[in-house]
């Protein structure tokens, strides 16, 4: 029997040789893609796992990326816009999408001022979410809270000084992804899914190719994909405030947060591109089903005048949420379990191949004849806004001829 001091050391040596191990392992596999042994898009392991630690991910890359071009927003344009499409202009390659889902224009923020502590972006595409700027007329009660987590990984605090819990958080960052029996099993996750072709992944670029929705798609259609999107977003809606402006006031932080993006990019000389997004037309309708739509052109309208107030030479507003032959994309039929969309995953979110159509139509690449001939996308400017606005409603009136049916349903679930 081993003397209790000999068996002390034993286990330490095991316990810390173990460590290593686990640690050798979470660095060669580097199941989240921050380390980055390789960035080669045929060396690299699919990472299933990194897609849901974007905040964390994303902090890391961006501070080595040395993109030419920056995308920003969030949900939609991680999944919509890919760093390798063809429509983006050679001069403004390469690029990375540091777009976060479920954040809106104040994380957008933080994660610019992050950027250009490390590297200085030419262009900088933003999309930009309505339902991120309704908000509670009565003005936020301002505290002191110390840091999130995202933002205290970030090498600048909101009001651009050097953030002083950074280095902590690194700590706890490393700590976590190298040494954690989490981050192991993680390891294991992303070992096992590299022959999966249906693999949900995060690229080195920040692009989410939405793989697995392939897999949903197939096993349960698009059209329970675009039903269930649609229940989900109309439940949004219905618990979200109807105004896009604090009260007795003609602003808002989101609003404020826009124009603090827009005053960054014209202090480091960077071109600007504002993108609403194009919302499939069962989504419109959820919007003025569930008494948004005046709301929605306000925001518009809003957006247009910080444009012009702030920055009109470098910065453009692109509203591509109107009504043409992409927006309303038809939906499957309600047995189709084979036809696909080639627009849409559902309602709220793109596919990369609708991405490469606004690629091109903003930066004239391919598309562009084509696309002004349907109506899709248009610069828009605080004198023109009334007319596109007037424009956009005729459209809606020929898509609830159209598809009178999808009105019906939407409707429905909203009244329930």
């Amino acid at each position: 029997m081993l003397a209790p001091r000999k068996f002390l050391f034993a286990l330490t040596c095991g316990i810390i040789g173990g460590m290593v191990v686990v640690a050798c392992i979470n660095y060669l596999v580097d199941p989240y893609g921050i380390y980055s042994l390789t960035d080669s898009d045929q060396l690299r392991n699919k990472k299933p796992t990194a897609a849901t630690k974007g905040p964390m991910v994303k902090a890391y890359q961006l501070e080595r990326t040395n993109a030419r071009t920056l995308v920003l927003g969030n949900s939609r344009a991680e999944v919509g816009f890919d760093p390798l499409d063809p429509g983006w202009p050679q001069g403004n390659r390469p690029i990375y999408n540091a777009a976060l889902p479920g954040t809106g224009p104040r994380t957008a923020l933080l994660y610019l001022q992050h950027a250009l502590t490390s590297f200085h972006p030419d262009t900088i595409v933003m999309g930009v979410d309505f339902m991120d700027f309704l908000v509670a007329t009565k003005a936020p009660t301002k505290t002191n809270l110390p840091p999130s987590e995202l933002e205290s990984r970030l090498s600048t605090t909101f009001d651009g000084n050097p953030n002083p819990y950074r280095q902590q958080q690194q700590l706890r960052d490393i700590a976590a992804t190298i040494f954690s029996l989490d981050a192991l099993l993680d390891s294991i996750q992303t070992i096992a899914a590299r022959n999966d072709p249906f693999a949900v992944d995060l690229t080195p670029r920040g692009f989410n190719p939405m793989k697995d929705y392939i897999r949903i798609a197939r096993e349960e259609g698009y059209r329970a994909i675009f039903l269930q999107r649609d229940e989900e977003n109309i439940k949004a809606y219905l618990k979200r405030p109807h105004s896009i402006y604090l009260e007795n006031s003609t602003t808002s932080p989101p609003l404020d947060d826009i124009r603090h993006i827009i005053v960054l990019c014209k202090k480091n000389n960077i071109r600007l591109k504002l993108v609403i997004y194009p919302y499939h037309a069962r989504l419109l309708e959820i919007i003025d089903a569930t008494g948004h739509w005046d709301a929605f052109e306000q925001w518009k309208m809003a957006l247009a005048r910080i444009v012009q107030e702030t920055a009109p030479s470098l910065v453009t507003l692109w509203d591509f949420s109107g009504y043409n032959a992409y927006t309303m994309e038809p939906v499957p039929g309600k047995r189709d379990m084979q036809a696909q969309t080639k627009w849409y995953w559902e309602a709220g979110h793109f596919k990369k191949e609708l991405g490469g159509v606004i690629l091109g139509r903003m930066f004239s690449t391919r598309h562009t004849a084509e696309d002004a001939a349907n109506s899709f996308g248009s610069v828009v400017t605080l004198e023109m806004l009334p007319h596109h606005l007037e424009n956009i409603r005729r459209q809606r009136n020929i898509y609830w001829q159209r598809f009178p049916s999808d009105v019906t349903v939407i409707r429905s679930i909203v009244r329930k």
